[in-house]
């Protein structure tokens, strides 16, 4: 009979000692999954659309660690499960929706023998962010630079859809 009271007593501790507790337990369960909740690109978004959320940030959002906000803003981390490399390059155009469809118009010539691509006429300003250490390894993170360059992008239905932000084209 002690052995049996004496487990019922230890039972009610740690039952107690779990009901006080719990709390904190939920919050810092709460706490990681929000950490690790990650956002999705929208569903159905059109190519353009697509290159707006990757490529277009106009005026060019303040604060510190620009890029490893930005990446992670605009969906560009690859944190969702299965985790993947950490996307390695990616360039932000600081400039006007009309003034970057324009290069797919009147405001941009053909690139080299490639049919798809159209080369700025004049240059924009473009923060390229650049995964530091091994992409591999989560968090992501980046390191910015900004650079003024023309831009080469690909166009379709007057819209650009693609940046070919590692042909990089002198001023």
């Amino acid at each position: 009979m002690p052995k049996l009271m004496s487990c019922v007593y230890n039972i009610s501790n740690v039952a107690s000692l779990l009901f006080l507790h719990f709390p904190v337990l939920l919050l810092a369960v709460a706490s990681v999954t929000c950490a690790f909740e990650h956002c999705k690109p929208p569903a159905g978004e059109t190519p353009y659309q697509q290159f707006l959320r990757q490529h277009y940030d106009d005026p060019k959002t303040s604060g510190r660690d620009y890029c490893g906000k930005m990446m992670l803003k605009r969906c560009m981390t690859n944190q969702d499960p299965p985790l993947t490399k950490c996307k390695e390059l990616n360039s932000f155009i600081h400039a006007t929706k009309k003034q970057i469809q324009a290069v797919c118009n009147d405001s941009g010539s053909p690139y080299g023998n490639n049919p798809k691509l159209t080369v700025s006429n004049l240059p924009f300003r473009v923060t390229t962010c650049t995964c530091h250490g091994d992409p591999d390894v989560h968090p992501c993170e980046y390191r910015g630079r900004e650079t003024t360059r023309r831009i080469v992008i690909d166009c379709r239905g007057g819209n650009p859809v693609h940046f070919a932000e590692g042909i990089v084209v002198p001023n």
